[in-house]
């Protein structure tokens, strides 16, 4: 039986060698950043780059929860309008200061994404 899985240890750590051999293909290159290609050796100049990305990456982010936000706020309101406790005015108003809020927001996010840039 121990020379069962000694050859059965072999037939794995040969096949898993020639798996890696195998695997040794190029990488995909790397996307360059929004603002466009930065100069070989520029490792300052790409840290900037791609930390613009992030910050607007991080501002889309921010839009996307309030906008999260404000569905469930009006959501709520409407679910309190099914039992009685809310009118449909407060859910016209939930709505409207929720649109106000959000254009508020994504206005923010593209005035810092130009700033930055």
């Amino acid at each position: 039986m121990n020379g069962l899985w000694t050859r059965l240890r072999r037939a794995a750590a040969l096949t898993a060698a020639l798996g890696a051999a195998a695997a040794e293909a190029g990488l995909p290159d790397v996307a360059d950043p929004s603002t466009g290609a930065v100069d070989d050796g520029d490792f300052i100049g790409m840290l900037q780059a791609y930390g613009l990305d992030i910050v607007v990456l991080g501002g889309l982010g921010l839009s996307a929860i309030a906008l999260l936000v404000v569905a469930k706020n009006v959501i709520t309101k409407y679910s309190m309008v099914a039992d009685g406790r809310a009118t449909w005015g407060e859910v016209g108003m939930h709505g409207a200061v929720g649109v106000v809020l959000l254009v508020v927001v994504i206005f923010l996010a593209t005035q810092s994404a130009t700033v930055l840039a």
